[in-house]
């Protein structure tokens, strides 16, 4: 299992992560994100082969990816 360490920057979590599923996988893709009462901070990052992580993005977009619940729910209401 991969956990934050203590104090652990969440950029430098996102990295070891990253890297522990690229010894996995040939192209891994990560988007994150942190929410407090104040901000919202987002991180990303990626391993592997350029082209097949932008193909990653577009198939993600294409499927729909980033809707919430509640968007789902109100297109099928239409």
């Amino acid at each position: 299992m991969i956990a934050p360490l203590p104090n652990e920057d969440p950029q430098d979590f996102l990295e070891r992560m990253v890297e522990a599923l690229g010894e996995h996988f040939d192209c891994v893709q990560v988007f994150t994100q942190v929410c407090s009462i104040d901000a919202t901070d987002v991180f990303s990052g990626g391993r592997g082969n350029i082209l097949a992580r932008q193909k990653q993005i577009e198939n993600w977009l294409e499927a729909g990816g980033g809707q919430t619940i509640f968007e789902e729910e109100e297109a099928d209401d239409e």
